[in-house]
């Protein structure tokens, strides 16, 4: 996933609390919300209640996702509840772990669910169900496949039955091959019929969705993430915390550290890099494969010239000053690190990971797209652009203009309005008739 997977959604988390959010005020209570007289609808009444709230009033959104934080869907989940209109849409938010790092407009509510792993599926479910009782939505977003299958359950279960979105966000043709992954592709095929739209933030990633899942076919949206460029410069004047010394070229790299995003590549790429070039390179971010990083680093004397940042939630200080961006991932769905690189107008050398980068990158003009797994070309990648300042410059701007235009707020925000109007308004036809 671009973003944390269900890995990142699965470690211990504390136990259930209902969390109010405003002015950064947290009010905490030990059991489940308890419902509200908004789901004591007969579920003959909720397709008005929704025809009402698109013609006179807001529609009220719930959007569940792991955490607040470390990934692309997190990423996204925390752009799309800041930039709604107000007017017409009311968000609120449902976490299964609380851990927030990414900003959160003050007007949000949040729920916590609690959820500590496989052991606690059944006890999640069950509060997600209580949580769109109390809450009582129009409209409930999944921000990516393994959160659908609890979203679906719940749905399954609860008295207030509203649309649902559910967002895919990483190729499932990489997601479902072990046992475990067989497991969740059962759960989502019972589940995903109660669907009312899906989403995929890449073409390749919503053709490769149809084919996975039958209930999706010729009802699967291309929605792309949002680009917060105002709030990408203000983050980026701010102070990075550590020196960058720019009398050599300093390499970003951001993700996740875990097999997907393939960062043994990248440290191999990297010394190839440093046989011709003085460079540092900078990596942002935590996971289960960092040891194995940092025993690459040892292994290959580097750790001179790599600096392990862990994750930041603002990272942009330092990408700002940074001649390249490197992705090496094996799959993905639409990465918000390339699309943020290159909307601050820094190139990128990515793999043509499926999907998302060869959708972004136009290779030769706005970036670089090598093959996945090989280390040599990435190499070469990073070495013909520290090599040609001026082509370097050009791609620079390219990317910066494209990204702009392309993905902007003002460009890709009204279109999930649309969206999350027309799926509720269906949902809610479906019900009155």
């Amino acid at each position: 996933m671009s973003s944390a997977d269900a890995n990142s959604v699965e470690h211990a988390g504390g136990p259930f609390l209902g969390h109010a959010v405003s002015c950064a005020v947290f009010t905490k209570v030990n059991t489940p919300p308890p419902l509200d007289s908004r789901s004591n609808f007969h579920p003959d009444m909720v397709g008005l209640r929704q025809l009402q709230s698109v013609r006179t009033g807001r529609i009220n959104v719930l959007l569940v996702s792991g955490t607040l934080s470390g990934g692309g869907a997190e990423r996204f989940a925390s752009t799309l509840l800041q930039h709604l209109d107000r007017e017409r849409f009311q968000p609120s938010l449902c976490l299964l772990r609380d851990d927030i790092t990414y900003p959160l407009a003050s007007d949000v509510p949040v729920s916590i669910m609690g959820h500590g792993g496989p052991l606690h599926t059944v006890r999640t479910v069950r509060r997600l169900a209580q949580t769109i009782d109390s809450v009582c939505p129009d409209i409930v977003i999944s921000t990516m496949d393994y959160l659908g299958m609890f979203v679906g359950e719940a749905l399954g279960s609860s008295q207030c039955r509203p649309a649902w979105l559910a967002r895919t966000s990483n190729n499932p043709a990489f997601l479902f091959g072990s046992l475990r992954g067989q497991i969740r592709k059962q759960w989502l095929n019972r589940v995903y019929p109660r669907a009312t739209l899906y989403v995929a933030n890449s073409r390749g990633l919503a053709e490769s969705f149809q084919k996975t899942f039958p209930s999706a076919r010729g009802r699967t949206r291309i929605l792309t993430n949002p680009v917060d460029m105002a709030g990408i410069d203000q983050m980026a004047r701010e102070d990075w915390p550590e020196s960058i010394d720019t009398t050599i070229p300093n390499i970003f790299y951001s993700a996740r550290l875990r097999s997907q995003k393939r960062p043994d590549i990248l440290i191999e790429a990297f010394r190839l890099v440093l046989q011709q070039v003085p460079a540092r390179l900078w990596i942002c971010g935590e996971g289960p494969l960092r040891s194995r990083v940092e025993s690459l680093i040892e292994k290959y004397r580097l750790r001179p010239h790599v600096r392990m940042a862990g994750f930041r939630s603002n990272t942009f200080p330092l990408l700002k000053k940074c001649s390249l961006a490197v992705a090496t991932s094996d799959f993905e769905g639409l990465p918000n690190s390339i699309l943020e690189a290159q909307a601050m107008g820094i190139p990128v050398v990515s793999t043509r990971s499926s999907f998302g980068p060869e959708e972004i990158i136009r290779h030769g003009i706005t970036g670089l797209l090598t093959k996945p797994g090989d280390p040599r070309e990435v190499a070469d990648g990073i070495l013909t652009l520290l090599h040609d300042t001026p082509l370097r410059e050009e791609m620079s701007a390219r990317a910066r203009g494209m990204m702009r235009e392309q993905f902007c707020l003002e460009s890709v925000i009204p279109m999930w309005e649309s969206a999350l109007t027309e799926a509720t308004v269906s949902s809610a036809v479906a019900r009155a008739a």
